[in-house]
């Protein structure tokens, strides 16, 4: 009868064992760097957003208004921030966008209008407002940046991972026959 006896795989397991549990730590990690780039982009954009008087005077019921007033602007740029990281099933997901309110009275909404709202409407238009694209043109040109940073910070872990867990290379197999 035939004997297999394998040597090192212990170590292996183990090794894998804790490199999984700090592929979370890997993901997460690497989602925050992307958020940090995206942010950092997208915050450059909305900087570039066209600034125009609080008091929009001579104004034709045709003509339609372009950009945001100074008040508005401030209040974007401090509504703006990435949302917590949340855990959903294994994936960590995480938002880029704007929260509360500004002081902009309109039809609908009488003191306070949703950030996210006017930005939107900033950003594609309304009957009243010219669009301003600003944005998604951002987002678009940061695409390949915010992959790169993340890629580059999980082979940085990677490669502080085989260090602290080296992988036996050889596994020692005996096949005893008797």
């Amino acid at each position: 009868m035939a004997k297999v006896q394998v040597f090192g795989m212990d170590i292996f397991l183990a090794n894998m064992q804790k490199m999984s549990t700090e592929a979370r730590n890997i993901n997460k990690g690497a989602l925050g760097e992307g958020a940090k780039v995206a942010a950092e982009k997208l915050r450059d954009a909305i900087e570039t957003l066209p600034i125009r008087p609080d008091k929009y005077t001579g104004r034709q019921h045709t003509e339609r208004f372009y950009g945001v007033t100074e008040s508005e602007y401030i209040q974007i740029l401090d509504n703006f921030g990435i949302a917590r990281f949340q855990d959903s099933g294994g994936a960590w997901n995480t938002s880029i966008g704007f929260k509360g309110y500004v002081n902009t009275p309109s039809a609908k909404f009488n003191d306070h209008v949703p950030t996210g709202l006017l930005v939107q409407a900033v950003e594609y238009g309304t009957q009243f407002r010219k669009p301003a694209r600003v944005l998604s043109r951002a987002t678009r040109a940061a695409e390949s940046e915010i992959r790169d940073a993340m890629q580059k910070y999980i082979d940085d872990k990677l490669n502080q991972q085989k260090s602290l867990f080296p992988v036996p290379s050889v596994f020692l197999i005996i096949l005893q026959c008797c």
